[in-house]
């Protein structure tokens, strides 16, 4: 009995404690109340102290007596009161203004992510036409039934990018896609993205004599900075295509308009 009752105190005390610490009830009972309760126990001091000399009126004139005896430590409770709340309002403003910093940074950093992506699909639909218009004559050139394979890698900053024109070349060229890999998807695709990599450039990587293949790197200079390369992998089948992507690389048009980079 004696244990649950002890258990009952302490989770009422901490209750108390807990409602009282860091609310508006608790500044109202150890600040104001208190100071209440303060004066009130000098009213009543004095009252029982009057009482034993028999006056006409002994509260109404404990009363009066008690009036600057407890304005006294109101005021200074007061003081501190105001003290104490202007620490904290300098503290609230500047919590504020920090707030507002983060914020407007952080909406300035999504405005420029916007405007970034607004630029890349008004320059990709500048370029899709040509582009896709640019493989297409590949097909043509080598045949509707001849088999063929693109291959596209990318380092991560240019993987959108490749993404993109892996997607317009291989519906123009109904060529065999291999890629862009993402490093985490396989550990080997970072290597071979990077091993030769121009930054900026997409190295075009094409069996040495291959005229279709030449002749589409020609076309697609005008929508890409390009750089022509005759190191395929061994084994490689005929018509076969290795867009390297570099770090950075951008439309031509973005790059002649001062696009974000």
């Amino acid at each position: 009995m004696w244990v649950h009752f002890l258990n009952l105190l302490g989770r009422s005390w901490e209750n108390m404690v807990k409602a009282t610490g860091t609310t508006t009830l608790g500044f109202i009972v150890w600040t104001l109340a208190i100071a209440v309760v303060g004066w009130s126990a000098t009213v009543a001091s004095r009252w029982l102290d009057l009482r034993k000399e028999r006056p006409l009126n002994p509260f109404r004139t404990a009363l009066r007596s008690s009036v600057r005896p407890g304005t006294i430590p109101a005021l200074g409770f007061g003081f501190l009161v105001l003290l104490t709340l202007s620490m904290f309002v300098v503290n609230t403003t500047y919590d504020d203004h920090q707030s507002l910093v983060a914020e407007r940074d952080n909406l300035a950093c999504e405005s420029a992510d916007l405007a970034s992506q607004l630029d890349n699909e008004k320059h990709t639909l500048v370029n899709a036409f040509q582009l896709e218009g640019a493989f297409v004559s590949y097909r043509r050139a080598i045949g509707f039934s001849t088999p063929c394979h693109i291959k596209f890698t990318a380092p991560p900053e240019s993987m959108q990018f490749a993404i993109t024109v892996a997607g317009l070349a291989t519906q123009g060229s109904q060529c065999q896609p291999f890629g862009p890999e993402s490093s985490d998807m396989n550990p080997d695709a970072e290597r071979e993205a990077m091993n030769g990599m121009v930054p900026g450039v997409v190295v075009f990587h094409i069996a040495r004599g291959d005229k279709e293949a030449t002749q589409l790197f020609v076309s697609l200079e005008n929508s890409m900075r390009l750089k022509l390369s005759y190191k395929i992998p061994a084994g490689s089948p005929a018509h076969f295509i290795w867009l390297q992507f570099g770090t950075n690389t951008k439309w031509n048009s973005q790059l002649r308009s001062g696009g974000p980079f």
